[in-house]
């Protein structure tokens, strides 16, 4: 793995990420949602449960098919 294989997510990003999220509040289901492209592998996503640091690297997270997989089975619920 080659040191630009992760992304970084500062807690004030994330923070802002879910300030985002909280004026749209209408809405009943909310995500925040982080995704990082790797040149040449692909997407990852996490979900930000909480307005922290993340570091994603290739391999980790989940795939989009993943993440559709699971919006559609109703695992992430506000």
């Amino acid at each position: 793995m080659t040191p630009s294989a992760r992304a970084y997510y500062k807690r004030g990003q994330v923070a802002k990420l879910h300030e985002f999220l909280e004026i749209h509040r209408i809405y009943p289901r909310r995500l925040a949602v982080l995704a990082a492209k790797f040149k040449y592998k692909g997407w990852t996503f996490a979900i930000s449960e909480k307005a922290i640091d993340y570091s994603l690297r290739l391999g980790q997270g989940i795939s989009f098919r993943d993440l559709v997989k699971k919006l559609r089975a109703g695992e992430f619920n506000n």
